[in-house]
């Protein structure tokens, strides 16, 4: 996915699965994913690749959410990819920032396929503009640190640093600066919208 810009004010492996997503499994590496970055849900807690790591579940309640495997990205190109093969192969696929959602909608169900973007927390910082790029699977803890670093500028934004910019983005972003600048969702000039078929600026 691409750079979201916001406005600045100053202050593995892959462990084998047999079934349906093994079919999408050969999909993704056609479309150039490797398979350190596929980890699919397995029977044995001794081989599960990271799978227990990236499935970590702030919020234990209701019930715990094992979805078919994660995938991670390092570019809008192969987000697009992991849609398209899903979709062909009729599973269902969610995004995953932080991780932070209280009805835990970024791990979807037991047949989902999560595309953690983690791997796309790209920063950069305009201070001559007074904007910053993000990617999508930037943490309000690693944006403030960054920008802080920068030039001590800042964006609104929530108060718990492993939340993901991103949801918080569309959600709201309510924290000490917005009664000053507003939520987080206020200061977003835009957002690029990653696709099967392409990418859209909105």
């Amino acid at each position: 996915m691409g750079l979201l810009p916001f406005l600045l004010f100053p202050a593995f492996f892959s462990t084998f699965v047999v079934g349906p997503f093994e079919d999408v499994r050969k999909c993704l590496l056609s479309a150039g994913l490797s398979s350190e970055q596929i980890i699919a849900r397995t029977n044995s807690a001794e081989v599960d690749g990271g799978y227990a790591a990236l499935n970590y579940q702030w919020n234990l309640r209701p019930e715990q959410k094992t979805p078919l495997a994660f995938l991670l990205p390092r570019s809008s190109r192969e987000v697009a990819a992991a849609v398209r093969c899903c979709k062909s192969h009729g599973l269902r696929v969610v995004a995953k920032g932080g991780g932070h959602s209280v009805e835990k909608y970024s791990f979807g169900d037991n047949h989902t396929i999560v595309v953690d973007l983690q791997r796309l927390d790209a920063i950069v910082p305009d201070s001559d503009n007074l904007t910053c790029h993000m990617g999508p699977g930037v943490l309000i803890g690693q944006l403030a640190w960054n920008l802080y670093s920068e030039g001590r500028w800042v964006v609104p934004h929530g108060v718990c640093p492993s939340v993901g910019m991103s949801g918080q983005a569309l959600g709201g972003g309510y924290g000490y600066l917005s009664r000053l600048h507003g939520l987080t969702v206020d200061n977003v000039l835009e957002f690029e919208i990653g696709r099967a078929s392409c990418r859209e600026r909105v």
